[in-house]
C-alpha cells in the first residue's frame, strides 16, 4: 500500500513538472523564423503567400512570432521534413518589452520609478521619490445583446479605466498626485528618457511528430494588403505594327518581402470568403466573428474589387472575328507565365519589396499587329419606360461623335488584363484608354482622337402612322421611322470606318450592304430590340449616305 502511495506520488509530481515546463514553453520554446518563398499577387488586394523555413524542435514545440492575418480557411501549415507530422498550432497573444522615448512628462517619471524627483503641481513643490506610476486598466469585457439572433448579432465592448494617479514617498510619507495637475517635473541627478513598455504582439506555439529535431515547416496564407496595378505603353511608330510594354505597380501593405517569387495574377478569382478574417488571426472575438460570417452583405467588397479587374471587361472585346487573318507571331522574348484552369499568371524572380513600400516592374515587351479605323456609335432614339416606348423628348441633341480608333490583334502568348493604356507615336502622347481583358488571338479595340475630319449628319423622320393597333388588349400606334446617316471625308486619305446604331423596332429596310442583328433585350415589349451595322471605306473627299427604316409601335 504504501509502494503504491509513494508511487502515485511521484507520477503527480512528474506531471505537475511537465505541466509547469508546458506553461513555460512560450517563453523558451525555440523560434521558427519562416521566409516568405513567393506570392501570387491578385488586382482585388489579396495575395496567396508561401513560406517555409528549418527549426530544431523542442520536445515537439516551436513558436514564431511571423503571424499572418489570413482571411477564413486560407491558412495551412505543414511539415516538409519526410515522416513528420502538424500535431497544433495555437496563437495566442504575448507581451514583449520594448524601450520607447518619452514623450509626456507622464512618461517620464513612468521611466524613472525609484529615482528622486521634485514634481510641482497646482503650483506646489513635491519632493521625493518615485514609488509608482499605474497603467491604465481594461474592463471586463460586456456582452451586449441585439436583435433576434442571440449568436451573431451578440456584441462586445471594452471599456478602458484611466490611470491619472503618481504616487511618490517623500519624508512625510507616500502621496497620490494626480497627474493632469502636474506642471514641472525636476531630477537632482541624471535622469532616463526611455522607459519600456509592454507591446502586444501575436504569436504561434506549433507541436510537431518529427523523426527528426530539425525539422522544415512550410506555411500558406491568402491574406489582404498587397495588390498589383497594371498598365501598357504602346507605340505606334511603325506600319501596322505597334509596340506593347506591360507593367505592374506593387502596392505592398502586407509584410517584408526579400527575394521573392511573384505571379501576377490575371483572371476573375472566386474567394468567398474575401471579408471574413480567419480565428487564427486573433481580429476578433467569437461574437464578432460568427456575426460576420454570417452577414450576406460579406461579399459585396470582395465582388466589386474583383470584379473590376475583368468582369466589366468579359464582354467588351472585339471576340474572333471569322475574317480575321492567321499573322505569323513576330513577338520577342517575354516573361514567363503560365495558365492554371482559367487564370494566368505572370511570373516576376528575385523581387525585394519592404512592408509600405512600392515597386515597378516590367512585365513583357511584344510586337503586334494592329490597324486604324473609324468608328461610329449611334443612341437609340426611342425613349423605354416599365410598360412602353415613346420618342425621346431630348430637348437638345448632342452630336454623335466619330472616333479614331486602332484595334490591336494578340499575337503575344499572354492574355492581356484590363488595364490603362498609354498610346504614343515614337516621343509624342496620342491619347491614354482601356484595353479590357483580351485573350490570345482576340482583338483589342482602343479609342485614339476624335476625328474631326469626318463630317456627320444624322435625322430620322416619321413616315407612317397606323393608329389603334391591338396587341393583347393593349393599343398602340405603329410608326414606321426613316433614318438617314450622312458621311463625308474631308481627309485626303481613305478611312476605313464601323458604324453602329442601336434602335427599338423592326428593321425593314437597310442600304449599302447593312448587317441587322435582334438582340434578346426586351423579350416581354412588343418591340425587338435591334442593332445595325456598316463597315465601309470612305475615299478622299468622299460623301455617302446610309440609309434604313423600322417600325415601331408606340403606346398611345
Amino acid at each position: 500500500m504504501v509502494g503504491k502511495k509513494i508511487l502515485g506520488l511521484t507520477v503527480f509530481i512528474l506531471f505537475l513538472l511537465l505541466f509547469t515546463q508546458a506553461a513555460n514553453w512560450g517563453e523558451n520554446l525555440p523560434v521558427f523564423k519562416p521566409k516568405v518563398r513567393s506570392v501570387a499577387v491578385f488586382k482585388n488586394g489579396l495575395g496567396y503567400f508561401t513560406s517555409s523555413g528549418t527549426v530544431t524542435l523542442k520536445n515537439g514545440w516551436a513558436m514564431t512570432d511571423r503571424v499572418p492575418d489570413p482571411i477564413l480557411g486560407g491558412l495551412w501549415i505543414w511539415p516538409l521534413t519526410e515522416g513528420a507530422s502538424i500535431e497544433e498550432v495555437i496563437v495566442f497573444k504575448d507581451k514583449v518589452a520594448k524601450s520607447i522615448e518619452v514623450i509626456s512628462l507622464v512618461e517620464l517619471l513612468k521611466a524613472n520609478v525609484g529615482k528622486e524627483v521634485t514634481i510641482t503641481a497646482n503650483n506646489k513643490e513635491y519632493s521625493g521619490v518615485i514609488k509608482s506610476v499605474p497603467e491604465d486598466r481594461e474592463k471586463t469585457v460586456v456582452p451586449v445583446r441585439s436583435g433576434y439572433y442571440p449568436y451573431y448579432s451578440v456584441q462586445s465592448q471594452k471599456a478602458i479605466i484611466p490611470a491619472n494617479l503618481i504616487i511618490l514617498k517623500t519624508q512625510d510619507g507616500l502621496i497620490a498626485l494626480n497627474k493632469h495637475n502636474i506642471s514641472k517635473v525636476e531630477f537632482p541627478n541624471n535622469l532616463n528618457s526611455k522607459f519600456k513598455s509592454m507591446e502586444e504582439i501575436k504569436r504561434f506555439k506549433l507541436r510537431v511528430s518529427s523523426p527528426n529535431t530539425k525539422t522544415k515547416i512550410g506555411m500558406s496564407y491568402l491574406q489582404k494588403g498587397i495588390t498589383w496595378v497594371p498598365s501598357y505603353l504602346i507605340n505606334i511608330d511603325k506600319k501596322n505594327r505597334a509596340r506593347i510594354i506591360m507593367k505592374a505597380v506593387v502596392v505592398n501593405d502586407a509584410e517584408d518581402l526579400d527575394n521573392v517569387e511573384f505571379s501576377f495574377v490575371v483572371g476573375f478569382p472566386n474567394f468567398k470568403y474575401a471579408d471574413n478574417l480567419s480565428p487564427m488571426s486573433l481580429s476578433e472575438d467569437v461574437f464578432t466573428f460568427l456575426k460576420q460570417l454570417y452577414n450576406p452583405q460579406q461579399n459585396a467588397n470582395q465582388m466589386f474589387f474583383s470584379g473590376m479587374s475583368n468582369v466589366q471587361s468579359v464582354m467588351s472585346y472585339d471576340g474572333f472575328s471569322p475574317g480575321m487573318p492567321t499573322y505569323p507571331n513576330i513577338s520577342s522574348p517575354g516573361i514567363s507565365g503560365k495558365f492554371a484552369e482559367d487564370l494566368f499568371f505572370y511570373k516576376k524572380t528575385k523581387i525585394s519589396l519592404k512592408k509600405g513600400e512600392r515597386g515597378y516592374y516590367h512585365i513583357f515587351s511584344e510586337d503586334v499587329y494592329f490597324k486604324h479605323f473609324y468608328k461610329l456609335d449611334i443612341p437609340n432614339t426611342i425613349q423605354k419606360s416599365n410598360y412602353s416606348y415613346s420618342y425621346n423628348q431630348q430637348k437638345e441633341k448632342l452630336p454623335e461623335q466619330v472616333w479614331h480608333c486602332i484595334k490591336l490583334t494578340n499575337t503575344t502568348k499572354y492574355p492581356w488584363t484590363t488595364a490603362p493604356a498609354m498610346v504614343i507615336k515614337g516621343s509624342k502622347p496620342i491619347s491614354q484608354d482601356r484595353i479590357n481583358y483580351t485573350p490570345i488571338g482576340v482583338q483589342s479595340t482602343l479609342k485614339l482622337t476624335a476625328a474631326n475630319d469626318i463630317k456627320i449628319k444624322y435625322s430620322e423622320v416619321e413616315l407612317d402612322r397606323e393608329r389603334n393597333v391591338k396587341i393583347y388588349h393593349y393599343t398602340y400606334s405603329l410608326v414606321t421611322v426613316q433614318g438617314e446617316v450622312q458621311l463625308k471625308n474631308t481627309k485626303n486619305e481613305a478611312v476605313d470606318m464601323e458604324i453602329t446604331k442601336t434602335l427599338t423596332g423592326e428593321v425593314i429596310e437597310i442600304d449599302n450592304d447593312g448587317k441587322t442583328t435582334k438582340t434578346a433585350e426586351g423579350l416581354k415589349t412588343v418591340n425587338y430590340h435591334s442593332i445595325l451595322k456598316w463597315k465601309i471605306t470612305l475615299k478622299p473627299k468622299e460623301e455617302i449616305k446610309l440609309n434604313y427604316k423600322y417600325k415601331v409601335h408606340i403606346s398611345r
